[in-house]
């Protein structure tokens, strides 16, 4: 028994206009005032810090391929084999949030988090405590901002 769904970025949240203008102006604001003050460290700070969150949401048509097997986890061609992941959690509010998170045993990348989209969570949930233990995690302030912001 496997898993297996596919997705395109694009069918994120769509960001409101007035929250890409709300942006534009702020930075702005702040790259004036960085000049004025001549603090240029600010203003190449603020520079760096509008265009990651312009290419966070710049649209993606990329497919993404989702699987959980007998092997492991995968994400596109990267496969997660058990033996190297400690946990699973699902995070899942009805027409809300639908991620599963694994916990990984390396230390640069502990978390990864996989939209579940149109998969019954409870399937999953079964399938994968045949091989990882469930273990409740919160979600984190940066990924609540994220949400809320429509990445």
């Amino acid at each position: 028994m496997s898993f297996q769904w596919h997705t395109q970025n694009n069918t994120q949240q769509k960001t409101n206009k007035l929250w890409i203008v709300g942006l534009v102006v702020a930075g702005l604001a702040c790259l004036i005032i960085s000049f004025w003050q001549k603090n240029f460290i600010l203003a190449i700070l603020t520079i760096l810090i509008l265009f990651v969150i312009f290419q966070f949401n710049r649209k993606d048509n990329s497919t993404h391929i989702f699987s959980v097997s007998d092997q492991g986890i995968q994400i596109n061609k990267k496969l997660y084999l058990y033996q190297f992941l400690k946990s699973f959690w699902i995070f899942y509010e009805p027409n809300g949030i639908q991620e599963l998170s694994i916990e990984s045993k390396k230390t640069i990348v502990p978390l990864v988090k996989i939209p579940l989209y149109n998969q019954d969570p409870n399937e999953i949930r079964k399938f994968l405590l045949r091989y990882l233990p469930e273990k409740e995690q919160e979600e984190s302030l940066i990924d609540i901002i994220a949400h809320r912001l429509g990445f």
